[in-house]
């Protein structure tokens, strides 16, 4: 029955008619903006430096410092003779894994067509960037394991989750977090395939004895400061701003608030966060979410309450919203999609244009930051609205579009 009273957007009605050509000229404008502006390619260029020691002979994590798990030696095996070239093989490798994601969420079994405008227009409002990070394969790997779950190949999730874990380590809780939704034959299939392939990488990692350097990067990365882009980080330049000044480093690849002067923020984030990942683990038990409400719940807690937060962080978000929007008919979703898209052009203002007022705490850059927190806050809170509605006991094929549905008309 065609549901009259809810007609479609415009915006929808363009992208299912020609989803393919809006991916292609969004992605050209996007790219002309990487190559001319060059306002988000710093990370580029430590993968080449990454990628010419390692082809030079020289072992991970022993020889020279590595900030990211072993997945990331997936990207130091391009060509890496000059920056330009390697910059280009990166940049296919980025749009092929762009392209596969869209290619995903348009699959003839779902009712793909606003998961597919998710994607296109919100990851394009992150400017750049998108194609700049090794997020963009995180986003991919999380599209792939939820699509093998929906078809029950759970051997192929489990590993799609562990090859996310391998590029970002937060995906790693998502092996516990989505277990419930596992058959319970099934799990240990799910927990061998992931933790199997997992073993296989690491292991070439230790064999070619970089284990050292590997266990100092985990205990590095493990003690972070307050990244300044941070949630718990807004109150901190309002304090700043104020008149009583508050050191920044620069450290693990990023500005932060050193550990010594943000201590109890930095408990309390570690803290709502746990709570944030026991409360879904909770809701997953008690009432089976789908799979990708769990990945879009576990994204927001992390942005929420992380003491890191990085623009390129908001490309899981958008993959997963796009995913949850393939769980049922497109009714009702444009609100959140909005919110969304307001999140991240307020993120592309905070980074790259405005980053510097930000690390100085200029009044803009207070002001900016401030403005994207609270927009993210109200797609938490959103999200969090989805939640209850789930608790609330909705038949299982209709909680998704009903309760998005019902978040957007109360907005």
């Amino acid at each position: 029955m065609t549901a009259v009273s809810h007609p479609r957007s415009v915006l929808e009605k363009i992208i299912g008619r020609r989803p393919l050509m809006t991916w292609l000229l969004t992605r050209c404008v996007g790219v002309a903006a990487l190559l001319f502006f060059r306002l988000s390619d710093g990370d580029i260029r430590e993968y080449f430096t990454w990628a010419r020691a390692l082809q030079a002979g020289l072992t991970p994590y022993r020889d020279f410092l590595v900030e990211y798990p072993p997945g990331a030696f997936a990207v130091m095996v391009l060509p890496a003779q000059s920056l330009a070239l390697f910059e280009t093989s990166f940049l296919g490798l980025a749009l092929a894994a762009d392209f596969v994601i869209l290619r995903v969420l348009r699959q003839p079994t779902s009712d793909g067509s606003m998961g597919v405008g998710i994607w296109l227009v919100l990851p394009l409002a992150l400017g750049p960037l998108l194609w700049g990070r090794l997020d963009i394969f995180v986003a991919l790997f999380l599209v792939l394991a939820l699509d093998r779950l929906e078809g029950e190949r759970v051997a192929q999730a489990g590993m799609c989750i562990s090859a996310a874990a391998l590029l970002k380590l937060w995906p790693a809780v998502l092996l516990v977090l989505l277990l419930p939704l596992i058959q319970r034959r099934q799990r240990p299939t799910w927990l061998l395939a992931s933790l199997g392939f997992t073993m296989a990488v690491t292991g070439a990692v230790l064999f070619a004895g970089g284990g050292g350097g590997l266990a100092r990067m985990i205990h590095f990365q493990g003690h972070r400061g307050l990244e300044v882009e941070a949630v718990a980080a807004v109150p901190v330049h309002w304090w700043v701003l104020a008149g009583h000044p508050v050191p920044v480093v620069h450290a693990h690849g990023s500005f932060e608030f050193p550990v010594d002067t943000v201590a109890p923020l930095l408990v309390g984030c570690e803290a709502l966060l746990a709570v944030g990942l026991v409360a879904i683990l909770l809701l997953t038990l008690g009432r089976h979410s789908p799979a990708p409400v769990v990945v879009l719940q576990t994204c927001t807690v992390f942005l929420v309450f992380g003491n890191v937060l990085s623009p390129q962080y908001l490309i899981w978000t958008a993959a997963s919203l796009a995913a949850c929007a393939n769980n049922g008919p497109a009714v009702g979703r444009m609100g959140v999609l909005w919110v969304g898209l307001l999140v991240l052009l307020a993120t592309q203002y905070v980074f790259p244009l405005f980053f510097s007022d930000v690390v100085t705490d200029a009044p803009a850059g207070v002001v900016l930051l401030t403005v994207r927190t609270a927009l993210l806050l109200w797609f938490a809170v959103r999200v969090a609205r989805l939640s209850r509605r789930l608790v609330s006991g909705v038949p299982g094929g209709r909680v998704l579009p009903v309760a998005i549905e019902a978040v957007g008309t109360a907005a």
